[in-house]
């Protein structure tokens, strides 16, 4: 399977800090519960990690664009982490933006980071 990621930014200790991923939709997914689609790509990365969705609610983006907004919480061994992030449906495509860090970062940050997707 080609990997739906086509940009990643690590951060210091090596986990993804901010990422930006295409793919076909989901079939059968509506927009409000993209986050299993999350969900589903932890547990391909990290089968062991123990995604929990914390928070899932449509927005719009800055650009009028539908969006969901989620949040996740998830360990892996001994490490508790964060990944925020929002997709949208366009051009029969799941675009998205996902910040994700360990549970110290503020959550505003990370949320700000994944907010920031918009088209044009």
């Amino acid at each position: 399977m080609e990997s739906p990621f086509v940009f990643r930014r690590r951060g210091l200790r090596g986990f993804p800090v901010f990422a930006v991923l295409v793919d076909d939709i989901p079939q059968g997914v509506a927009l409000e519960y993209t986050a299993d689609y999350m969900v589903d790509l932890h547990k391909m990365a990290l089968p062991t990690a123990y995604p929990k969705i914390k928070k899932e609610q449509l927005i719009k983006l800055s650009d009028g664009t539908a969006a969901n907004y989620f949040e996740i919480n998830w360990k892996f061994q001994s490490i508790e982490g964060l990944t925020v992030g929002v997709f949208a449906y366009k051009n029969k495509k799941i675009i998205g933006a996902v910040a994700g860090s360990l549970e110290e970062t503020p959550i505003q940050y990370l949320a700000g980071m994944a907010k920031s997707l918009r088209f044009e």
